[in-house]
């Protein structure tokens, strides 16, 4: 299981492949990569849980199995649900600025309106 900030892909993204979402996230990796300073650990992800309909893009916050992109063990802490966003202020507020910045790129650049994000609980596959 992990927790994940972002949004649900948007329609204009939605195929049968994947290929309009790879391509984005290509476009955007490269974008940042032009720019050391805005490039971290952290990367924009897109997940697609087994066994659900739900397509995402975002940013992970904590990962359980072996971890992914340097974000916090998910396995680490016992928590209320509540209290995720508290328990992981540092992280989420990392992800958030991320966030922004993509959101960002995709508005000028690719002219792509990206939905609000928000915390998602998914399962999903480390290495």
């Amino acid at each position: 299981m992990g927790i994940l900030y972002g949004c649900p892909v948007p329609f204009c993204l939605e195929n049968d492949d994947d290929d309009l979402v790879y391509d984005l996230l290509s476009r955007w990796e490269e974008h940042i990569g032009a720019n050391p300073l805005a490039r971290d650990e952290l990367h924009v992800r897109s997940e697609s849980p087994e066994q659900t309909n739900t397509h995402l893009l975002g940013v992970w916050v904590a990962v359980g199995g072996s971890g992914e992109d340097g974000t916090p063990y998910l396995g680490e802490l016992a928590l209320r649900v509540k209290d995720i966003s508290k328990s992981y202020a540092e992280q989420i507020a990392l992800a958030n600025a991320l966030w922004q910045r993509f959101v960002t790129y995709c508005k000028d650049v690719e002219k792509i309106d990206i939905p609000e994000a928000d915390l998602w609980l998914i399962s999903c596959e480390v290495a």
